[in-house]
């Protein structure tokens, strides 16, 4: 297990002409919340709207806490987007699987990671 930059993770993609880059994440906050959400770009989101909604079905399906939504920008200014949202060529998406914060989102987490995991895997493949 490495790290790997944000630059070098969307260069990559974007070397080998991929259709689709999907970001997995844990999300985390000083209050008590959880739930999931995905965030796409701010600009012709289409696509990736499409995408994020499909996730977030089968998700809400595979048991998570709450559905937060599709969010769109970056949390702090809605005209700039993720890094990897941003700097990919490709649709793409940023999901945020639950508040690592949230004992709640944690034990479904813990108890649901394979559904998770086939939720997205099935959200990805009707997309195609």
């Amino acid at each position: 297990d490495i790290f790997i930059s944000l630059e070098d993770r969307c260069k990559f993609a974007n070397s080998r002409s991929a259709e689709l880059f999907v970001s997995l994440h844990r999300n985390s906050a000083a209050t008590d919340v959880g739930g999931t959400e995905i965030w796409i770009e701010s600009e012709n989101p289409y696509r990736a709207r499409s995408l994020a909604k499909t996730i977030l079905g089968g998700l809400d399906e595979a048991g998570i806490s709450d559905d937060r939504g599709v969010k769109t920008g970056y949390i702090t200014d809605r005209n700039k987007d993720y890094y990897v949202n941003s700097h990919t060529n490709m649709t793409s998406c940023l999901v945020e699987l639950g508040f690592i914060t949230s004992e709640t989102d944690n034990k479904l987490f813990d108890k649901n990671l394979d559904a998770y995991a086939q939720a997205i895997a099935d959200a990805i493949e009707a997309h195609i």
